[in-house]
């Protein structure tokens, strides 16, 4: 859709056009699972995933740091990301720099990461 768009409009950026489409989230919930589920064509998700970000598609990925050990290109997108939100202890491989015991969050706390800088937030109840 956005080369056609870019073909019907070559003046537009691809940015542009996207922020007329509708608004669009990618939500992957565990990307360990993910990963798994997707083997086959992970390296063509992952590309389409990148470009996705890139126009302004909002990908929001879970996972357990502890067992975010893949070396696949989807992995490597979430442990070089900036933003993320950071429930509990992380353990030895931490995808976000907390800098020491004391500001790891509580229950009901999150550490909100936007480029590399948080800032602790309260987290609202589940019902």
């Amino acid at each position: 859709m956005v080369k056609r768009q870019l073909e019907e409009c070559p003046d537009k950026n691809p940015r542009t056009i996207m922020g007329e489409m509708p608004f669009c989230t990618v939500l992957i919930d565990d990307v360990d699972d993910f990963t798994e589920f997707m083997k086959e064509n992970l390296e063509q998700t992952a590309r389409l995933l990148k470009e996705g970000c890139a126009l302004g598609i909002t990908c929001i990925i879970t996972v357990h740091a502890a067992r975010a050990r893949g070396m696949d290109e989807v992995n490597k997108m979430v442990k070089q990301a900036a933003d993320g939100l950071v429930l509990s202890a992380q353990g030895l491989m931490p995808i976000f720099p907390v800098p020491g015991m004391r500001e790891l969050p509580e229950h009901g706390d999150g550490l909100l990461f936007r480029n590399g800088i948080y800032r602790r937030v309260r987290l609202p109840e589940a019902v």
